[in-house]
């Protein structure tokens, strides 16, 4: 579980902009290869370990990180491009994986935004053949989107884990771990009643 973010993190429209400069570089000097972290370090003359931390926006760094981010390409850091890392906004990213190397699936995430934010859709099913990128997809669409709401939970249904388990972690989590795993209830249906009471008080900062 990660910890309540400190600093600034990139906001969605400030990743964009840098991606944006990333590119221009990369084909101007790379061949249009994407740039490792080794070289976005020596660019910016940042630790490759921060760099991901940047673009992972999971954690917030200092100001002044993300302005050497941007200056290593000729960018410059303006105001809506970070935002200062809000105490009550919590993230439990579990077992996601990470999604640095992410291209293309532009119109895919524009209509999951337009769907989740425009419409308030409360649940959407990514479907698709084994293979084609779902999990990433949807990584890569909630760390766009984790300014715009209260709370990130992540979690991995790939290992078949026990429902009580799967419950018990995700109050916990919530509940900012008041609630032990000896005072939760044993039944499946109260551990889904003491879930639901803070998943509906909980609420998108931009309704």
């Amino acid at each position: 579980m990660l910890r309540r973010k400190r600093g600034v993190i990139l906001t969605s429209v400030g990743l964009q902009k840098f991606e944006e400069a990333r590119h221009k570089f990369e084909f101007r000097d790379n061949f249009g290869k994407r740039f490792t972290l080794e070289e976005l370090s020596y660019r910016t003359n940042l630790d490759p370990l921060t760099i991901r931390k940047v673009l992972n926006r999971r954690k917030g760094v200092d100001k002044r990180t993300l302005e050497a981010l941007f200056l290593g390409f000729d960018s410059r850091l303006c105001e809506g491009c970070y935002s200062t890392s809000d105490p009550n906004c919590r993230q439990d990213w579990g077992e996601a994986v990470s999604v640095l190397a992410f291209y293309g699936r532009t119109e895919e995430l524009s209509t999951l935004d337009e769907w989740l934010l425009k419409d308030s859709c409360r649940l959407v099913t990514i479907l698709g053949m084994g293979g084609v990128g779902k999990t990433s997809l949807s990584i890569k669409l909630a760390e766009l989107m984790q300014d715009k709401f209260d709370c990130i939970v992540w979690r991995s249904l790939y290992d078949a884990p026990p429902i009580d388990t799967f419950l018990g972690s995700i109050i916990q989590f919530l509940s900012d771990e008041q609630e032990t795993e000896a005072e939760l209830p044993e039944s499946v249906s109260d551990k889904i009643s003491l879930l639901l009471n803070p998943l509906l008080s909980l609420s998108t900062k931009y309704n």
